[in-house]
């Protein structure tokens, strides 16, 4: 009896065919077959000439064939299918790839290059940390508004029990609600108007403000402001502001200062005439500048 593989070599997920010829014997043939397991030879219940297999790694089988008149062969020289690695991969994608804060995306997983289905491990870490941990998930596609950066890699097991690398890292950016604060003159002498202002970038409309002012050392809210304000305020003053958008998400604070300098005005005064004769009237005129 003479064995062989065809084809000899091949990757996960690939099928071989098994077969096993004979000469000098009495047909009908039967074919016993045995395979090793661990260093022993284990029978299989096929007893055809063939067997065609999709095996998951390297194995080793030998055959015996029993003819028309119960001759028994030898068992054949063992024959060895070489299993390769397979060639399966893994990528994965957010769609969309930069997204505000509290809004969603969708994170796929796309196997290639093994026999479905695949099933899917997937690994997290913040962005600009290093430490993978463990997904909980294992679904092929997953939807999720992320609060923060974060990088993913999946891999892939097959049908087969194929599993592949890690695939490259894919990266979420997550743009955060950032309020601007600003004073308009952020100069101004005493008497003088100016206008503080609040505007947001990465926020969800309709948005809103909540104000403070720094008191002492202590910042107070600042009841029934909104975007803007306009004051004459008497001193240097400090304000901060921070955002709540449509998604109930709220910014960081931000303050600025406005500075009040002294004011530039002046009085005078004089008498005219300067000079009278006893009981004689003069006036007295104060003049104010600036």
């Amino acid at each position: 009896v003479t064995v062989a593989f065809s084809p000899a070599t091949v990757t996960q997920g690939v099928a071989s065919v098994l077969s096993a010829s004979v000469t000098n014997a009495t047909d009908p043939t039967a074919f016993q077959w045995q395979k090793k397991v661990g260093g022993i030879w284990t029978s299989v219940a096929e007893t055809g000439a063939a067997l065609t297999n999709v095996w998951p790694a390297t194995v080793e089988y030998r055959a015996r064939s029993i003819d028309a008149n119960h001759v028994t062969s030898d068992w054949s020289a063992s024959k060895t299918l070489m299993v390769l690695p397979s060639a399966l991969s893994a990528s994965l994608s957010f769609a969309p790839a930069t997204v505000r804060r509290g809004e969603e995306s969708t994170l796929t997983a796309v196997a290639a290059d093994g026999t479905g289905p695949y099933a899917y491990s997937y690994q997290w870490r913040w962005g600009g940390t290093t430490n993978w941990s463990g997904a909980r998930f294992t679904s092929e596609e997953t939807t999720y508004a992320w609060a923060s950066n974060i990088d993913f890699r999946v891999q892939a097991v097959d049908s087969f029990h194929a599993t592949s690398a890690w695939s490259e890292a894919a990266s979420l950016t997550v743009l955060q609600p950032a309020v601007t604060v600003a004073f308009s003159p952020a100069t101004v002498t005493q008497g003088q108007a100016s206008v503080v202002s609040a505007s947001v970038t990465n926020a969800t409309g309709p948005v809103s403000y909540e104000w403070q002012k720094k008191v002492g050392s202590t910042w107070t809210v600042v009841a029934g402001a909104d975007e803007a304000m306009t004051n004459v305020w008497p001193a240097t003053v400090e304000y901060r502001a921070r955002s709540v958008d449509a998604n109930s998400l709220t910014s960081e604070w931000a303050s600025a200062t406005l500075t009040v300098l002294p004011s530039a005005l002046s009085a005078s005064l004089s008498f005219d005439p300067a000079t009278v004769r006893r009981g004689e009237e003069s006036t007295l005129t104060a003049v104010a500048a600036d």
